[in-house]
């Protein structure tokens, strides 16, 4: 996980009673690498109240639908699983019947199934528990990977990435980069010569050259450069 997944964590559903949960994120081309974490709200039950307890939470999925489609799949990048806690003697995914959308499992397995039928190339699911030591004070993070395929989680390590000196002594100037590529947008969405069909079209081609020439420019950034 990146550096700042564990902050954030520690930050956010580490603070508050089990169970609490936050969707991990990255690139599905390196699907066991988290780049992003976003904690969510629970999802709101008949009576209004959110709907979690010390034994459950319930996953408010036209939220999560919303982060995907508005931040993370513009910046060319998926859902990869989600984190909750668990109270302190439960250290791993819950169980229970199939199709349900009871248990942890049964929700896992669903949403995996539903990304192969829409052909996504989301084969694992990152399903970490986060438990707190009463002892401590401290939580303990519990790696779990469920395969679509194999009937068993797969137990994980999960490593978190310290930050890099030379990274961040770097200026990343992200928003200069894509400031043309607004404009050029601007420009397309003010044209009224295009059909809607066109200028969808064009808009989405433009943010494909943006998308690609970042991520270039910040492997530039991040290429090490030995003193010579």
């Amino acid at each position: 996980m990146d550096h700042g997944v564990r902050q954030i964590l520690l930050n956010s559903i580490c603070r508050h009673p089990p169970e609490h949960y936050a969707i991990l994120a990255g690139s599905l081309s390196d699907p066991h690498r988290v780049t992003d974490c976003r904690p969510m709200p629970p999802m709101v039950g008949p009576d209004g109240r959110l709907n979690r307890g010390p034994g459950h939470v319930q996953l408010n999925a036209p939220f999560i639908e919303y982060y995907l489609n508005m931040e993370l799949l513009p910046a060319n990048k998926y859902v990869l699983g989600v984190i909750h806690t668990h109270p302190s003697n439960l250290k791993n995914l819950t169980g229970g019947v199939a199709g349900s959308g009871q248990g942890d499992m049964p929700s896992i397995r669903a949403a995996l199934q539903r990304a192969a039928e829409a052909q996504k190339n989301w084969k694992d699911f990152l399903a970490p528990i986060i438990t707190m030591d009463a002892d401590v004070g401290a939580p303990t993070f519990t790696g779990w990977i469920v395969r679509l395929g194999q009937p068993a989680p797969i137990p994980a390590e999960i490593v978190f990435e310290e930050a890099s000196p030379d990274l961040a002594a770097k200026h990343i100037p992200i928003e200069e980069w894509m400031a043309p590529y607004f404009a050029i947008v601007k420009r397309v969405r003010t044209d009224r010569w295009s059909s809607a069909g066109h200028t969808r079209w064009m808009i989405k081609k433009i943010y494909q050259c943006m998308r690609a020439d970042l991520d270039a420019k910040v492997k530039k950034q991040r290429v090490h450069r030995c003193p010579t």
